[in-house]
C-alpha cells in the first residue's frame, strides 16, 4: 500500500446525538467527544467525533487516518494524532492503530477487474446470505459494489477491507484496469449542414455493439474550423472544412469530412453606438463569435477601477486555507467555459476569441485557455499594421501587452515570489497583461494610459505550455506587482492577498521590504 503523507483539515458540521451533551455556538469551554471507536483501532476501523460547536475543524497529522463520510478510517499501522481546532482553541486525541492479526473475516477481492466489469468478491466467515461492507483504504472511487458483485469504475489499486458488526477482515488488494475489449469494426458518418455555433452528432456504428467501448473521437485535421466533443458531438466554429475519425483502442474508423459555413450574421452593418446603446453581454458562443468579428465586446464592459474587484464575501475555506475550485467545464468544443460559483451552481460563461476587460473574466478567460481575449494585442503600444487595425476594430476596449513576467524577487525586492516562478529558481515561466482602469485606453489614435493594473499568470512550465488549467495560477495585482490576489476559479473566487504592502512596506525604494508569501491554496471540485 502507497504511504501518505499529509496534514488535512475537515469542516464538519455541529453533531448532536442523543444522551451526550451540546456545546452552544459561542458557550462556555470547547470540547470534542469520540463518539464510535478509541484510541487503539485496527486498520479498516471509524472513529467518529462530536462537536457542539459549529465549524470546528479537525487536522490529521501523520498517516493513520482517511476522512471518511463524517467520520475517519484507519488506513495504517502506527503513531497517529487527530487535533480539532475551534477559533483559537484546540484538543488533541492520539492513536495507536494496529493490523488485525487475527481476522473473525477473510476478504478475497477477484484477481483483476476492468473497467466497466463486473465480478463476485467472497467473504469467508459468514454466510454467503449475510450482509457485509467493505470500507476502501485506498481507490474509493475506483469501483462500485453491490451485495457481493464489485464493479470497475476507473484504473488503478483498491484496497479493501470487509467489516460485519465488529468483525473485521485484513485488507485485500485488486487492480482494475482498462477496458481492453476491442470491436470488430467501426464506422462514422455525418451528413448533416453544420453552421457556425451550431452543434451536430456524427453518426457511429460499432459492431458488435458494446456501451462500454473506450470510444473517443478527434479531428485530424481543420481544428480551427470543428469542434468534437466526448460524445461525437461537433461543434461550428469558423467556416472551412475539417477531417473527423473515431476510435477504439487500436481500431480507427474511416475519415469524414465536415464543411462548416456561415448562418446569418447578426451584427452585419451595425455601428458600435447602436451595438452598446442597450448593452447585454454574450450568453452564447455564436453571438460572441459573431461580435468579435466587428470588434464588439462579449463581458461587461465597465472597467475595473483602480485596486477594485467583486470578491465573494463566502470564500470557501478549508482551515485556514483558501480553497480553489478544480472542476474544468468546457462546452461547444471547448470554445465555452462555464465559471461557477461557490455552491457549484454556473455563475457565467466566457467564450473563445470574445472581447473582455474586467478583472475577473479576464482572469477567468486565462485560466481557461490559457491564453489573451480577443482584445489583446501582445505589444505594450501598438506598433505594427495587424496592430492597428486591432485598434481600429477595438478602439477604447483594446487592451495591450502580454509579455514575459520575471519574477526576479532579488532585482525587484518589492515582488513577492510567485510558486515554482523561473526568475526565482523554479520551471515556471510567467506572463504579464495590462487590465487597465476607467482611464485605460482614450481610443485609436488618442493613446493608452497604463496604469498600475495587471494580470500575472503561468504558462509554460520546463518550456511547455501549460494545457491542464487546474495547473495554472493566474493572479490580479492593482499596485504594480506589490501585491497579488489569485483567483481561484469560481465567482468572486479571490485568494488572500499577499505582497510587499500587506507585508508592511511601501512604495519608496528606500523601504526594507518584506513581502509575505504566496498562500497555499486546497483544491476541491465544486462540481462534484
Amino acid at each position: 500500500m502507497n504511504k501518505r503523507r499529509f496534514s488535512l483539515l475537515i469542516t464538519i458540521a455541529a453533531l448532536s446525538l442523543q444522551g451526550c451533551v451540546s456545546f452552544p455556538y459561542g458557550s462556555t469551554k470547547f470540547s470534542v467527544k469520540l463518539v464510535e471507536g478509541d484510541n487503539d483501532p485496527y486498520v479498516g476501523e471509524l472513529v467518529r467525533f462530536e462537536s457542539g460547536f459549529q465549524g470546528t475543524t479537525f487536522e490529521v497529522v501523520g498517516d493513520g487516518f482517511l476522512p471518511y463520510d463524517d467520520a475517519f478510517l484507519a488506513v495504517e499501522p502506527g503513531e497517529t494524532r487527530i487535533i480539532a481546532h475551534y477559533k483559537e482553541e484546540s484538543q488533541s486525541f492520539d492513536f495507536t492503530i494496529s493490523e488485525v492479526t487475527d481476522p473473525a473475516l477473510i476478504l478475497e477481492l477477484p484477481a483483476g477487474l476492468q473497467v466497466a466489469t463486473s465480478d463476485t468478491f467472497r467473504v469467508s466467515g459468514i454466510g454467503d446470505d449475510e450482509e457485509v461492507e467493505l470500507r476502501f483504504l485506498e481507490g474509493r472511487n475506483l469501483v462500485s459494489y453491490e451485495g457481493r458483485t464489485i464493479e470497475g469504475l476507473a484504473d488503478g489499486l483498491v484496497n479493501a477491507v470487509a467489516v460485519q458488526g465488529e468483525k473485521l477482515s485484513v485488507p485485500a488488494e485488486m487492480e482494475v484496469g482498462p477496458y481492453s475489449v476491442t470491436p470488430e469494426s467501426l464506422q462514422i458518418s455525418f451528413n448533416a449542414a453544420l453552421l457556425v455555433g451550431e452543434s451536430a452528432k456524427l453518426k457511429t456504428e460499432v459492431h458488435p455493439w458494446g456501451e462500454h467501448y473506450d470510444l473517443s473521437y478527434e479531428v485530424l485535421s481543420g481544428s480551427d474550423f470543428v469542434g468534437v466533443e466526448d460524445d461525437g458531438t461537433l461543434v461550428g466554429l469558423a467556416e472551412g472544412k475539417a477531417l473527423v475519425r473515431a476510435k477504439v483502442g487500436k481500431l480507427y474508423s474511416n475519415e469524414v469530412t465536415v464543411e462548416v459555413k456561415e448562418g446569418v450574421d447578426p451584427y452585419e452593418g451595425m455601428d458600435a453606438f447602436d451595438f452598446y446603446l442597450n448593452y447585454e453581454p454574450a450568453e452564447s458562443y455564436l453571438d460572441s463569435f459573431y461580435r468579435s468579428r466587428h470588434g464588439f465586446m462579449s463581458g461587461d464592459i465597465e472597467p475595473t477601477r483602480s485596486g477594485e474587484h467583486a470578491v465573494n464575501a463566502n470564500r470557501p475555506v478549508e482551515g485556514d486555507k483558501y480553497v480553489r475550485n478544480s472542476s474544468a467545464i468546457y462546452e461547444d468544443g471547448g470554445m465555452t467555459y462555464t465559471v461557477l460559483d461557490e455552491n457549484g451552481d454556473k455563475a457565467y460563461s466566457v467564450y473563445y476569441g470574445g472581447g473582455y476587460i474586467t478583472a475577473e473574466e479576464v482572469a477567468a478567460y486565462i485560466y481557461a485557455f490559457g491564453e489573451t481575449p480577443g482584445n489583446y494585442i501582445d505589444n505594450k503600444h501598438p506598433k505594427s499594421q495587424e496592430d492597428g487595425e486591432q485598434w481600429g476594430l477595438w478602439d477604447k476596449y483594446l487592451r495591450c501587452n502580454n509579455s514575459y513576467f520575471s519574477c526576479d524577487v532579488e532585482k525587484y525586492p518589492f515582488e513577492p515570489e510567485l510558486p515554482d516562478a523561473s526568475g526565482a529558481g523554479g520551471s515556471t515561466d510567467y506572463y504579464e497583461i495590462d487590465i487597465g482602469g476607467l482611464s485605460y485606453n482614450a481610443g485609436a489614435g488618442r493613446g493608452i494610459n497604463r496604469g498600475t493594473l495587471r494580470i500575472v499568470y503561468s504558462r509554460y512550465r520546463g518550456g511547455r505550455f501549460i494545457e491542464d488549467p487546474s495547473e495554472r495560477h493566474v493572479f490580479y495585482t492593482y499596485n504594480h506587482y506589490n501585491d497579488f490576489e489569485e483567483f481561484l476559479n469560481y465567482e468572486g473566487g479571490w485568494g488572500l492577498r499577499f505582497g510587499n504592502i500587506t507585508g508592511g512596506g511601501s512604495y519608496d525604494s528606500k523601504t526594507d521590504y518584506n513581502p509575505t508569501p504566496y498562500p497555499e491554496t486546497v483544491m476541491r471540485d465544486f462540481a462534484a
